[in-house]
């Protein structure tokens, strides 16, 4: 008898177990994803009605999450919003967004994809943190999400009255800028993010009151007004590390630079660019890989405090273009391809270039010569020592050009197989000790109205 029951058994179990695997199936496709065992304050979009199938606007069930709060755990999927979406941190509380690298935002209105508004007015200075808006928006954290544009004025994430706000591993094409930071934000950290292909900035810091910022290990490339620009405004302890940042000019586009500091209004101080790729394209006009550019030449106190060191700087017609900067150190980079030279310095204090490497490797030559060398013009308190160039054709047959500059100190320097010159114009209180220049240029040191030179 038993034997007679047991298929029929077995058969009943495994129906109800297919049954139960199909309620459960069932059960999860409704609450979305892992929500039957999802973690408290784990928020998903399509629990709001977000499809993130490219066709159905998400625009409304996308902001409906971000109201909530919480863990929004986008996962994969095509995002299409017609509209910015709005952080408002001080309704949600602290969030994060997360889209693991799968989930994209299409953007197809004006203005940004993602707005992250916060309300503090203090500084980083605990005391002036408020308690409640510490609990409610400290640390909003954008991580592992695409954002593309297809719309002349969108944008990708704009940030307004933020504390730690922290961008991570985040990548922004076809928008207009990139990374927008406006108005009032402390403790930014933008890291491991692709900013690429966009018809305005990369990181755009505008007319920011904005301290502490640190940019890591990101790519920026192909934007056509700037890789990371600062215009106007307040900003101060901005730190560039470890990233690639190329060819961020057009010809289409006004004069800007791989790094640009526009501050002929506003202040940028306490700046330092460390250990990156900064290169191309030498074939837009007035290009630079760096550019710093103060408030005029009776107030040069408002840009610089900085530290440009071992980077690799090549490809442009200026490497390095100061304007009405002071207090800038310029030491250990590696420098080619500067077409209208390689350090070019104009009414600017107070400069420290020193154990940089400037070269001409034969292998670029059959792309364009260039002028390279190294120029100051109008400058005061200036030491340049310890650099070593190779192969300078440049500006008006010198490969060192100072003119109408004092208190200028030459010391220990090496150039060959260049024009083989050293020209002082209309400067004084210049001395030149221990520099070896060999070259085609005669005499190797050419001084025209100046006075109060020492040499050796």
């Amino acid at each position: 008898m038993n034997r007679l029951f047991a298929p029929v058994a077995v058969l009943a179990a495994t129906l109800s177990a297919v049954t139960l695997l199909g309620f459960q199936t069932r059960l999860h496709s409704t609450l979305g994803p892992g929500q039957a065992q999802r973690p408290p304050g784990v928020v998903y979009p399509n629990d709001f009605g977000a499809r993130g199938d490219g066709r159905a606007d998400d625009t409304a069930a996308l902001q409906r999450a971000l109201d909530h709060g919480g863990v929004i755990d986008l996962g994969a999927g095509t995002y299409r919003i017609t509209r910015p979406l709005i952080l408002d941190l001080g309704r949600s509380g602290p969030t994060a967004i997360c889209g693991h690298g799968t989930a994209t935002l299409v953007m197809e209105g004006p203005g940004p994809a993602l707005c992250i508004r916060g309300h503090h007015q203090g500084t980083a200075d605990p005391h002036t943190l408020k308690p409640g808006l510490w609990r409610q928006e400290r640390f909003p954290l954008i991580q592992g999400v695409v954002i593309v544009g297809r719309h002349r004025e969108a944008h990708g994430i704009q940030a307004v009255g933020t504390i730690q706000l922290t961008l991570h591993q985040i990548a922004v094409r076809g928008v207009h800028h990139a990374l927008w930071l406006r108005q009032r934000n402390r403790n930014v950290v933008v890291s491991d993010c692709h900013l690429y292909e966009n018809r305005g900035v990369g990181l755009f810091l505008e007319r920011v009151n904005l301290h502490q910022i640190n940019v890591i290990g990101c790519h920026i490339s192909y934007n056509r007004q700037g890789g990371l620009v600062v215009r106007g405004g307040e900003v101060r302890n901005l730190q560039v590390t470890g990233c690639d940042i190329e060819a961020n000019m057009h010809a289409e586009s006004p004069p800007t630079a791989n790094v640009l500091l526009d501050l002929r209004e506003g202040s940028c101080r306490e700046v330092s660019i460390v250990g990156c790729t900064i290169q191309h394209s030498a074939r837009v006009p007035e290009s630079a890989n760096v550019r710093l550019l103060g408030r005029g030449e009776q107030d040069r106190r408002k840009v610089g405090n900085m530290v440009i060191a071992n980077n690799l700087l090549s490809d442009a017609q200026y490497n390095i273009h100061l304007v009405h900067a002071r207090g800038v150190v310029i030491q250990g980079n590696s420098l080619w391809r500067g077409f209208q030279g390689h350090v070019v310095a104009q009414a600017s204090d107070h400069l420290l270039v020193v154990g940089n490497l400037m070269d001409r490797n034969p292998d670029y030559d059959r792309q364009g010569q260039g002028h390279d060398g190294l120029r100051l013009e109008h400058c005061r308190w200036v030491t340049v020592a310890s650099n070593h160039g190779r192969g300078f054709a440049g500006p008006q047959g010198a490969d060192v050009l100072v003119e109408r500059s004092r208190h200028v100190l030459l010391h220990g320097n090496a150039f060959y197989q260049g024009q083989g010159s050293l020209a002082l114009r209309r400067s004084r209180q210049v001395e030149l000790r221990h520099n070896r220049i060999l070259g085609q240029g005669e005499p190797a040191v050419r001084i025209e109205e100046s006075e109060q030179v020492t040499r050796d």
